[in-house]
């Protein structure tokens, strides 16, 4: 009986050893991301002038703004809706890559207009070259929900884990060797294509020519709060570069962006990850129709410590390594890098309203925003 007792606890141990493993590369995947997207566009601080630096920020800026079309809506859709899995996928396919297109080929149109109105060039080159890649992007973001969906969650970030690592290396380089910014659109292609190329080789779903109407509608309804939340999170992130484009140059956004990008790009490396996590748990518990409490306070007091904990180091520190590492002229960022950390850390908690609200249904406008 003792030896039984003994065999099933060194199982249990090994079955919660395995788990937690699972769980730690799941976590170190997903902050590969931030962390690669972080260290390259520092890198390129440290390379570029805030000028240039400012022009790709601004770039990256109209880029963020599809990309929400891509990891929003109808991607929260493919997690929590109960419908038949092969309708959902091919349904919501053609909704994603349409929606991401049609932004693409706007932003693609308005490139050099901008380029007028913010009196910075070359970033109509920019904007284009990186809305030429969007779409592509869309196609990876639908594989991504779509092993979500079944489950298959060490898949995915194994492809996910790859992927950014690829795109580290290949944006150290680019940058080391090529001090332009073309070096950095360069890099945002060489992660698009590396992901695309992954899911494709290891995903099980492809795209069919299948498209349910009424499914379509359903989705759209879902997605239409959850799209309008996005868009005033956008702008309370956003507006301030898109100002200070407008009426200064694009030093000042580079200089801005680059304060922000220190505090946030390190809260995000711990944020970001928690926050995926969240989408396909509560997504999960949605289709079993269980108790989102629990999950809710688990993360919510995860987020909030970590954060708090992160934010503290970078208002410690940040002096020093921006100092030590980059440009003089960057100490002028100080201040937001300061102002970014505390914003980060307080208002970590409410990273989770948009993926709770979404497992419940609830993404009307009045309900989310």
């Amino acid at each position: 009986m003792n030896s039984a007792v003994a065999a099933l606890k060194r199982s249990n141990f090994g079955k919660a050893g395995r788990q937690g493993a699972k769980a730690l590369f799941a976590f170190t995947a997903r902050s590969l991301q931030q962390a690669s997207t972080l260290l390259v566009t520092l890198l390129a601080a440290r390379i570029l002038p805030p000028a240039q630096y400012g022009i790709y920020s601004l770039g990256i800026v109209f880029i963020v703004l599809v990309q929400t079309m891509t990891y929003t809506g109808f991607y929260q859709f493919i997690l929590t809706t109960k419908d038949d899995d092969k309708a959902v996928l091919s349904t919501c396919f053609w909704m994603i890559v349409g929606l991401v297109s049609l932004a693409s080929l706007g932003l693609a149109l308005a490139a050099f207009p901008l380029e007028w109105i913010f009196q910075a060039k070359p970033l109509g080159t920019v904007l284009l070259l990186l809305a030429l890649i969007q779409p592509l992007a869309s196609i990876g973001a639908w594989s991504s929900a779509a092993m979500l969906r079944r489950g298959e969650i060490m898949r995915n970030f194994t492809v996910m884990f790859a992927q950014n690592l690829v795109a580290l290396v290949g944006g150290v380089l680019l940058l080391w060797f090529w001090h332009s910014i073309y070096a950095l659109v360069a890099f945002r292609y060489l992660r698009v294509m590396t992901g695309a190329v992954l899911y494709a080789a290891l995903g099980r779903d492809r795209p069919q020519l299948l498209f349910r109407k009424d499914l379509a509608r359903k989705a759209t309804a879902f997605s239409g709060g959850l799209y309008g939340s996005r868009l005033l999170n956008f702008l309370a992130r956003y507006a301030a570069d898109l100002l200070l484009g407008l009426l200064h140059s694009p030093a000042a956004v580079g200089l801005y962006r680059f304060g922000s990008r220190v505090a946030t790009g390190a809260t995000d490396v711990i944020n970001q990850p928690m926050l995926s996590f969240a989408a396909t748990q509560f997504g999960a518990a949605a289709r079993q129709d269980k108790d989102l409490a629990k999950p809710l306070a688990r993360f919510a007091g995860t987020i909030t410590l970590l954060s708090g904990m992160v934010g503290a180091v970078i208002i410690v520190f940040a002096r020093d390594v921006i100092a030590i590492f980059f440009q003089t002229s960057y100490m002028a960022a100080l201040v937001v890098t300061y102002a970014m950390a505390l914003r980060g850390a307080a208002s970590a908690g409410q990273m989770l309203v948009e993926p709770a609200f979404a497992a419940m249904g609830r993404t009307d406008r009045k309900s989310v925003v």
